[in-house]
């Protein structure tokens, strides 16, 4: 299981963002989760794609030349495919998506709690919209949630909502 793979002592390495990652992953409700990790599906699923990439990245640099840096790169760039599809940028957005994919492969069915089958299920028709040069598939498909895909919960829900009620 994840937990056991990960240590509570996660390897994030600070960048030129860690001051803005710091403030997107204060947002982040309480969990026994790395707050990285959570952080990328709660701000993947709100359909905020960039800063789930940025989120992510401090503990993928943590990773280099270990077991988990291809699957956190992948995820990376996962994020970036659907940044790009927000500015409906077609081709980057499938070179992304495959790239992607070409990461993550290797860490199937499962890896981190993720069940990257499932993941692919959910995203698979964004990239058949791209290779397809559909000009928009986020209006066409509407954004994905991919905190589902997780065998462990993790509250994707709008923290700011939940302030306000």
């Amino acid at each position: 299981m994840f937990q056991r793979e990960f240590s509570s002592q996660y390897p994030a390495i600070k960048t030129h963002k860690s001051h803005k990652v710091a403030e997107l992953l204060a947002e982040l409700p309480a969990s026994s989760w790395p707050l990285h990790y959570q952080g990328y599906f709660h701000y993947f699923d709100q359909a905020r794609y960039y800063e789930a990439h940025d989120v992510l990245e401090e503990l993928w640099l943590g990773y280099k030349n270990q077991q988990p840096y291809l699957f956190l790169k992948g995820l990376i760039q996962l994020a970036g495919a659907f940044v790009h599809m927000q500015k409906k940028r077609i081709r980057p957005a499938l070179r992304l998506y495959l790239l992607a994919w070409n990461n993550l492969h290797s860490y199937f069915p499962s890896y981190w709690g993720l069940q990257l089958v499932r993941l692919h299920e959910i995203l698979l028709p964004y990239c058949i919209s791209l290779q397809q040069q559909t000009s928009d598939p986020l209006h066409l498909l509407g954004a994905p949630r991919i905190s589902g895909c997780l065998s462990i919960h993790i509250d994707t829900s709008d923290s700011q909502d939940k302030q306000k009620h």
